[in-house]
């Protein structure tokens, strides 16, 4: 039994964005920031700080999803019948409804250069809004 729950984890075959960042980002230190503003476009914001370049992309979603939800309603009573008898009444019924959720996904990815040169990357935020940019890395 472990290993039938154990096994769907596995071949998920999950990898974080950030971790892609993390891996990839060798690939591009000391390398012209041109190369990162071919793959994404241009930045969302351009800063400076010590001569320090930052440059910042930022991606927004909003994920909405449905989700069945199951439950039991009970009910019971009294009712009385033309003929003036009297009596109770109880019982119960299964339904089904839905219920749905909206998620906001945000994202920040930075590239720090010095002279136009890239020193260090990051990523911070969701991962489903980050794979937007660990995917083109």
């Amino acid at each position: 039994m472990r290993k039938m729950f154990i096994l769907p984890f596995l071949l998920c075959g999950c990898i974080w964005s950030w971790d892609v960042v993390d891996e990839k980002k060798v690939n591009y230190i000391g390398l012209p920031v041109e190369n990162v503003i071919m793959k994404f476009g241009a930045p969302s914001a351009v800063g400076e700080l010590n001569g320090q370049e930052f440059l910042t992309w930022t991606n927004s979603s909003t994920h909405v999803s449905s989700v069945p939800t199951y439950d039991t309603g009970y009910t019971s009573g009294s009712y009385n019948t033309s003929s003036g008898s009297y009596g109770t009444y109880r019982g119960s019924v299964d339904y089904r409804s839905t219920r749905t959720t909206s998620m906001q996904l945000n994202c920040t990815f930075t590239v720090m250069a010095k002279k136009g040169i890239i020193t260090d990357m990051n990523v911070n935020g969701n991962n489903g809004a980050c794979e937007a940019y660990s995917s083109r890395l």
